[in-house]
Parts: C-alpha cells; structure tokens; sequence
C-alpha cells in the first residue's frame, strides 16, 4: 500500500508518465520496417544505452569499459555521453553540423568544452554564473559565420569540427542510417511525398523549404504522434466513463509530446499510474513491435522535472525533492539535524498555497 507518513499535502497528486527515447525507438522501427534490419534497434532490445554506445565511439573505447568509467564518474566520460545525446536525437532528422551544434549549445551542450578544448576561462570554473563559461571552466573560442558557402549564425569552429566527426562516428555505428537518409532524398527527388507509417497519411514535400529534413524527420516523429495520441485517447475514455477503472476520476492536465501529465486520487494512484503507464507502453508498442517501449510513473505533489519513479515493495509512492540546505532525501521525511532550511515543514505549508 502507499506510504501516507511524512508531510504529504496532495490529496490528488500528479503523475507523470512519459516514453524513454521515443525518438529512438520509432526510428529504429522505421528502419526495420523499411530495411528489415536496425543496429539501434538490436541495441535497445537488448536494453544498452544509446547514448554511451556514441560516447564509446567518440573515446574511441568499448561499450563495458564506457559504462565502468561511467560509474566511477570519471568527467571524460561523462561529458562524452553528455555531447552523445544531442547526436543521436537530432542527427536522425537530417540535421547538419552547423544546427547539430547550434541545437546542442541551446541545450547548454557545447561540443568543444565537453571534449577538454575551448579556451580557458579566467575564472578557472570557480564561478558557477560566469557569463563566459557558465561554470565550466571553459568557452568556445574562434567563430565562423560561413558553412559551404552559406551564411550561417555565428558558431565555434572548434564544435563545428567535432560535430563533422561525431556525424561519421554516428552513421558507422547505426549503418541502418545511411540507407535510410539514401531512401528519403530519392523520395525527395522523385515522388515529392512519403507515406506515414501507421495511418498512411501522406506527407506532401513539394512546397517544403527542406524536404530532407522534414521528410528524415516525419517517418519516425509521425509514427510516435500516432501512439501518444491513441494512448491519450484510451487513458482519457477510460478515465471518464469505465467506474472499474484504477484510472476512474483521474483527469489529464497536460499531454505534451511523449509525456502524459495527470491528476490522480491518492488512494488509487499507484494502481492508477501503473494502469496509465501500461496503456501508453501498449498503444505505442502496437506501432512499433519490433522494438522494445519503456514508460514509468513518477508521482509528485507539484510538477517538478527532476521527479523519479520510487515503489516500495514494487508500489508506486509520491516523490519528494531534496531539501536544498542538508539534501535530506524526500523519503527520510525530515530534515537533518541542525539543518537551517528545516524544508520540510516550510513544504507542508507552501504547497496547498501554490495550490489553492
């Protein structure tokens, strides 16, 4: 049964579901479908991260010893994977180098300092609101405005190298891909449309200002739309009108993507939760059948990004957030002895604030 000690506040907490690497796992079916082969696909079945298998390219290492210097948290590898995930989930859309890197440093990935280059910062990574380097102790240095003979936004040379090899890197170790990007330029060229996997709805690339691009990028996305949205449908029927239902008088408050965000009553949500886990895995798994879904529940009191899933004797609980001052961990319920934020009872009262 769920643990009702401690300061919980919610009685209808929100539970957040959504799919590990959707992305990944459409595109690999893609590829299956299409090829009837996909070295991505290989590799998720057989639950590897994508990620550390691209960051034992870049460290030119293997998979094992990735993963073990991982678990030390030696930097080197764990910046690799970090400049690892822009690849892999953007290079499938057809991204050049120019918006692979573009794209990465938005998310705050910047190739060069990830890879020990860049230019040293004065401030030697001592301070965390740097306006050169942000914390890391490094910045991009020389920049380029031009990239095969267009304009281009300004953009480190040094990233945009490494960007250049992080695309070789990729499409040796998913080869499926240069079949792929083969297949949509000659759609490109020739038929000027793709037909979606799925419903068979027909993309029309004719008047797109980059059919490559839109069409690398609709096979997969497409097919992932489809078994969010069916999911979203199922959840939400069942919820307002099957009274049997773990999920009955739950409510979804905000469906975004890959990721379904609902409002469940505290005394059914663990049953709930796993139930709204179970139809997303399903519908989406009706898409793709080759390829193995992920999608696990994480309950909190307020929507908090950081949210982990945590069971207790394999039942779903509430997560709490570390308190900020001893980083007492939300299950041992109370702050550590002497610590001034004293977070939790500060929480008990906040919340029906923020809520109410």
């Amino acid at each position: 049964m769920i643990d009702y000690s401690g300061p919980t506040i919610c009685e209808r907490p929100y539970v957040s579901v959504d799919y590990a690497g959707i992305e990944l796992v459409t595109l690999s079916q893609s590829n299956v479908d299409l090829f009837h082969y996909s070295r991505m696909a290989e590799a998720i079945n057989a639950g590897q991260d994508l990620h550390s298998r691209i960051a034992a390219r870049m460290l030119s290492t293997t998979y094992e010893d990735i993963l073990a210097r991982r678990k030390a948290k030696e930097k080197r590898a764990v910046d690799a994977r970090q400049s690892a995930k822009p690849v892999n989930y953007g290079l499938g859309g057809g991204m050049g180098p120019p918006k692979l890197v573009f794209t990465a440093a938005k998310d705050g990935i910047r190739f060069c300092v990830l890879a020990d280059g860049g230019v040293p910062c004065v401030c030697a990574g001592q301070v965390k609101d740097c306006f050169r380097c942000n914390g890391a102790g490094r910045y991009c240095g020389e920049k380029t405005t031009q990239w095969k003979g267009r304009d281009i936004v300004p953009t480190c040379v040094e990233c945009l190298e490494l960007a250049v090899k992080y695309k070789k890197l990729w499409l040796e170790e998913w080869e499926e891909m240069n079949d792929y990007f083969a297949l949509i330029s000659k759609l490109c060229d020739t038929d000027g449309f793709i037909l979606s996997f799925g419903n068979g709805m027909k993309r029309d690339l004719t008047n797109d200002k980059n059919p490559f691009c839109s069409g690398s990028n609709h096979l997969f996305q497409n097919r992932a739309a489809q078994g969010a949205k069916r999911a979203l449908y199922r959840i939400t029927k069942e919820a307002d009108t099957d009274r049997g239902s773990p999920l009955w008088d739950s409510h979804i408050a905000v469906f975004v993507h890959d990721e379904n965000i609902s409002e469940m009553p505290l005394a059914r949500m663990p049953e709930a939760a796993d139930r709204m886990a179970l139809i997303m895995r399903e519908e989406m798994q009706a898409l793709c059948p080759d390829v193995r879904v992920d999608a696990e529940p994480a309950a909190m009191e307020f929507w908090y990004k950081g949210a982990e899933t945590v069971r207790v004797d394999g039942v779903l609980q509430v997560w709490r957030p570390p308190c900020p001052g001893c980083r007492a961990d939300g299950w041992q319920k109370a702050c550590q002895s002497g610590c001034t934020q004293n977070y939790y009872p500060k929480l008990r009262v906040a919340i029906p604030k923020l809520l109410s």
